[in-house]
């Protein structure tokens, strides 16, 4: 018997704001996306092992890890994507 299992990285961008950037030193468009790594079996992702929060610029692409209390924070301060 045959058993396929491995790892998927997942994102979605959940919320934006316009803030300055602290590459470009610019007031640009700025995302909130959150990274999920999953174990699969069979191709399908069963279960979440690992999350990351990274507010993107999108004028430059500058990539910032933050904490999942300050993503909070930004979704509170920020235009809510739909899902």
């Amino acid at each position: 018997m045959f058993v396929i299992f491995g790892t998927r990285i997942k994102s979605k961008i959940i919320a934006a704001k316009r803030d300055s950037c602290l590459g470009c030193n610019k007031p640009t468009e700025h995302e909130l996306e959150e990274t999920s790594k999953w174990l699969t079996l069979f191709l399908l992702p069963v279960v979440s092992y690992k999350s990351e929060f990274i507010v993107r610029c999108k004028a430059c692409g500058l990539d910032n890890n933050v904490s999942e209390t300050r993503s909070r924070s930004f979704q509170r301060n920020a235009k809510l994507l739909e899902k």
